[in-house]
């Protein structure tokens, strides 16, 4: 009865825990969308989930601890969208539709990764930061890459296609469409900006 107790305990204590550093994660990430990476500190935190600055620090023990969370949730988010679409999709146009959206949903709800990505105070002598986004890049672009060999193979995409130019390009989209929404103060939907630019994408990469 006893070790139940202390196992119920335990799953608690570690249930509650996730909840904290997930509500930590959200707070940096709506900071850093309002007012940028340099608005960030533990205290700015602290106040946004109403808790103390030490029971911040119960759970990350420094701002950069705060940004690495960050970073891990954008790339297993990417990773969880790039799955989830070839586990549904045997079509390789419909898996990269399906990826195209689901990334520019995933940035519009996370307003916060524009300002990671496209901020010199993310990159200004953190060369950890700049190599974790790259080899995020990296994976990503060669998941990309994969789903447009597989279309040449299925006969659906042009066989002449450079892959590697094509792969560039889609992730390329997507950075234009989200910087041009904030350029824009949020006032337009990047998703119907999408549509009308994946109709392009998609015509330039199908088998004529």
């Amino acid at each position: 009865m006893h070790s139940h107790k202390r196992e119920f305990y335990m799953k608690h204590r570690k249930l509650k825990t996730e909840v904290r550093r997930a509500q930590i994660v959200n707070a940096a990430f709506e900071i850093i969308a309002k007012n940028g990476v340099k608005a960030l500190t533990i205290a700015s935190i602290a106040e946004r989930v109403e808790i103390a600055n030490s029971n911040v620090y119960r759970h990350f023990s420094s701002k950069q601890e705060v940004i690495d969370a960050i970073i891990t949730q954008i790339e297993h988010s990417l990773q969880q969208i790039l799955s989830q679409s070839l586990r549904k999709y045997s079509l390789p146009s419909k898996s990269l539709e399906v990826i195209f959206f689901s990334h520019i949903e995933f940035i519009e709800k996370h307003k916060g990764i524009l300002r990671i990505v496209f901020s010199d105070d993310m990159y200004s002598g953190n060369k950890k930061v700049i190599m974790r986004l790259k080899n995020i890049m990296k994976k990503y672009r060669s998941q990309i890459k994969k789903i447009l060999s597989l279309g040449i193979l299925n006969n659906e995409f042009d066989p002449n296609l450079d892959i590697e130019a094509a792969s560039i390009v889609f992730l390329g989209l997507i950075q234009s469409i989200m910087l041009q929404w904030r350029l824009f103060g949020y006032s337009f939907s990047p998703k119907k900006k999408g549509k009308q630019i994946w109709n392009v994408y998609l015509r330039g990469i199908l088998l004529r």
